[in-house]
């Protein structure tokens, strides 16, 4: 097998991040794992070792398209129940980047629904708490079909058809 970071949907998702300040490339020392939550096989993200995970951490803390998960709270603890590590995210209510970073690596993937609403003066996020059920649902249990409470649509619970 070759190495997963010469593949164009990494390259996407790296150049992506880029474009926001971040190079993502110089963290990575190797693509573990590609992965897609989607049906029709749009890359969602992927997992690398990196041995400057400190490098990634710093680079991410001064850069203000991206804030780091606030634990403390009700809503960051919430929105990172399933988070493996240290925390950031774009700022982006359309749907966001997010970093995980543990010690030897990190994950990055793009969240088709953000509980970003901005960033705070010391660089933590800002939730969108409107967001968190429906995030829930359609990034971590993979359900897009379900609607769960949301910003857009209010506190409903249903099914989407079609698409």
């Amino acid at each position: 097998m070759g190495d997963l970071i010469e593949e164009p949907e990494v390259k996407s998702v790296m150049a992506g991040v880029a474009l926001l300040g971040v190079p993502v490339r110089q963290y990575v020392d190797k693509v573990t794992k590609i992965y897609s939550r989607r049906r029709n096989s749009e890359v969602d993200g992927f997992d690398f070792d990196s041995s400057d995970t400190k490098g990634l951490i710093f680079n991410l803390s001064l850069n203000f398209h991206f804030g780091l998960d606030n634990k403390s709270e009700v809503a960051g603890h919430l929105a990172t129940k399933f988070a493996n590590g240290i925390s950031f995210r774009e700022i982006n209510s359309n749907g966001s980047y997010h970093f995980e970073i543990t010690s030897t690596g990190a994950n990055l993937h793009r969240d088709s629904i953000s509980v970003v609403a901005g960033r705070d003066e010391h660089g933590y996020v800002i939730y969108e708490t409107g967001n968190l059920l429906q995030h829930l649902v359609v990034d971590h249990l993979n359900r897009p079909n379900i609607i769960a409470p949301n910003r857009e649509e209010g506190f409903v619970w249903g099914f989407r058809f079609g698409k």
